[in-house]
């Protein structure tokens, strides 16, 4: 299965209370999946990263 990886979905991952269920289900079929990022997806993910931080 290929998909584009939101970063929403990608910081859910790393973050302890952000669990999500639609999130968890997309990690189980990442190891059967193709996943692909914007050009500009590692900038939405340090931006979001930092304002996990933040908070």
């Amino acid at each position: 299965m290929q998909f584009v990886l939101d970063c929403s979905v990608a910081i859910s991952w790393c973050l302890v209370d952000e669990d999500d269920d639609y999130a968890n289900a997309l990690l189980t079929m990442m190891p059967d999946s193709e996943a692909f990022v914007p050009g500009i997806w590692s900038l939405y993910l340090v931006f979001a990263a930092r304002s996990a931080i933040a908070t």
